[in-house]
């Protein structure tokens, strides 16, 4: 699968339906756990007033946390336009919409229109996207701070449970799939592009990175 497919199957399972479901539960519960970690992170930086860029931001939990503290502008890119007039509804209803700027469609394509921010965000991306290579590259000459994500971790068990979801999508006749790409070779791609880890965090199954140059 390229990765225009991947971005068509994207925007059918990450559908109007869902984006409801994560507003509801992020309005009941707070952030996902994955996200109270990158957003713990990223606040230990004691960065202020500055920008952050979040690739696949979905319904906008980062940057909405972070403007109570950190940010004061926010670029907001998804390959769900669903989810992203949920991100807006809420920003417009904060009186943010001037703060935010979005983005719709494969970020690795749109790479040129997305500017440079102090932090960038992937929050379970690289693990929805095939060349995670050139994820990583495009949107990490983009931070210019820290650059924070999350990735399931790579272990057997996870792997096993991410087959059998795709094996269930591919029943289903569902185009999109899950990933879990190697977390030594993401690691050594960020080194070599002069990145310098500061922690390790995460769950049972997913790990959080943060780096800074």
């Amino acid at each position: 699968m390229n990765c225009c497919e991947h971005c068509d199957a994207t925007e059918e399972v990450f559908g109007p339906e869902k984006a409801r479901r994560d507003l509801k539960r992020y309005l009941n519960k707070g952030p996902d756990k994955t996200t109270e970690i990158m957003l713990r992170s990223i606040r230990r930086a004691r960065l202020n007033e500055v920008q952050l860029l979040d690739i696949g931001g979905g319904i906008g939990v980062l940057h909405h946390e972070l403007f109570k503290d950190t940010i004061n502008r926010a670029v907001h890119v998804d390959a769900s336009s669903a989810f992203i007039d949920i991100a807006q509804e809420q920003d417009l209803e904060h009186g943010r919409g001037a703060q935010v700027d979005y983005i719709h469609g494969d970020v690795v394509d749109l790479s040129s229109s997305m500017p440079a921010s102090q932090i960038v965000t992937l929050d379970r991306v690289i693990c929805c996207y095939p060349d995670w290579e050139n994820l990583v590259k495009v949107t990490a000459n983009k931070a210019n701070m820290l650059y924070v994500f999350s990735i399931p971790r790579d272990r057997w068990f996870v792997k096993i449970v991410i087959s059998i979801e795709n094996a269930f999508r591919r029943i289903k006749g569902d185009a999109f799939r899950a990933f879990v790409h190697s977390s030594d070779e993401l690691h050594g791609l960020l080194d070599q592009l002069g990145w310098q880890q500061l922690s390790i965090e995460g769950t049972l199954s997913w790990e959080v990175y943060t780096y800074t140059k």
